[in-house]
């Protein structure tokens, strides 16, 4: 399981590199559908390969903005990336990139099968590393630094590249663009 910070920022421009098409904005859903996990069995030294499949789900069915598992199907194991249908669409891209991020670093796996965040803050390291990748993945840093000159404000950022203003503004000075 990966919680370090640089590790996450790594996961996501490896998953940028596989799966993104260069086109703002990111679509994490595309990215994490065009994914899968390889698991190799220690015993057998069989591999298999574990889709990512990106859930649409209302209030009644998902009480939270969003939870990463991992479920066993009649197809065998599949990893989900839910997220609540009934939230903005910016908040729902940053959704679906936390919960890819929880799947790619591990947070779920057989021995945790589900992570949904109930604190809501950035103080468990393994929500900062979800929020880091998912960060990382919906602003890439490369096109934040190349577009940030040429732009007129943080409004005109958040609507290139999909995200909330106030994301945008955090993005922005974590990347030492703005105090």
């Amino acid at each position: 399981m990966i919680v370090s910070t640089q590790k996450a920022v790594e996961f996501a421009k490896h998953a940028l590199q596989l799966a993104w098409d260069g086109n703002l904005p990111v679509k994490p859903e595309v990215i994490a559908e065009g994914l899968v996990i390889f698991k190799k069995n220690a015993e057998t030294g069989d591999s298999t390969n574990i889709p990512i499949k990106v859930r649409r789900l209302d209030s009644r069915t998902l009480n939270a903005s969003g939870q990463a598992s991992l479920e066993d199907t009649p197809n065998g194991y599949v990893f989900y990336c839910d997220y609540n249908s009934e939230e903005i669409s910016y908040r729902n891209r940053f959704t679906i990139a936390h919960e890819l991020g929880h799947v790619l670093l591990g947070h779920v796996n057989e021995g945790n099968p589900r992570e949904r965040d109930t604190t809501f803050g950035n103080y468990n390291p393994v929500e900062r590393a979800a929020n880091i990748f998912a960060a990382e993945l919906v602003m890439p840093e490369m096109k934040v630094r190349e577009l940030f000159s040429g732009a007129s404000s943080v409004q005109q950022l958040a609507e290139v590249f999909g995200v909330s203003n106030a994301a945008m503004s955090y993005r922005l000075q974590n990347l030492g663009l703005v105090r």
